[in-house]
C-alpha cells in the first residue's frame, strides 16, 4: 500500500514543519513500520474493555440475568469503549516523529 513513499521515500522537514530538506527512503522505511506498529497496537484497548468488563462483572454477580439487559450493557460497553478508549489509544501515539540526521541518507 506504501510502495510510492516507500520507493521515492517522504518529506523530512524541521522540527516546526516549516522548512523541508528533501525526500527520505530511510525515514519512508521508519514511518511505515511505526504507522504498522500502530495499527497493530491500536484496537488492542477498544477490543478487549468490553470483554474485560463483561468478565469482571460475571465474575462479581453484577451481570444482567435477561438477554435484553446483556445486550444492553455490552452496546453501552462498546460505545464507551470507542468513545473514550479509542481516542486513548490513537493518543498514545505520535502524529509527527524525529529521526537523527546522522540516519539518513545523503
Amino acid at each position: 500500500m506504501r510502495q510510492k513513499e516507500l520507493k521515492q521515500g517522504i518529506a523530512v522537514q524541521n522540527e516546526k514543519g516549516d522548512k523541508t530538506y528533501g525526500n527520505s527512503i530511510v525515514a519512508a522505511h521508519q514511518a511505515v513500520y511505526q504507522t504498522a506498529y500502530s495499527r497493530m497496537i491500536l484496537p488492542i484497548l477498544p477490543l478487549f474493555t468490553p470483554a474485560v468488563v463483561n468478565y469482571g462483572l460475571v465474575g462479581l454477580g453484577l451481570y444482567p440475568k435477561g438477554p435484553l439487559g446483556a445486550k444492553m450493557l455490552e452496546v453501552f460497553l462498546c460505545t464507551v469503549s470507542l468513545t473514550v478508549a479509542l481516542p486513548c489509544s490513537i493518543a498514545l501515539f505520535k502524529s509527527r516523529c524525529s529521526i537523527e540526521s546522522d540516519n539518513l541518507e545523503e
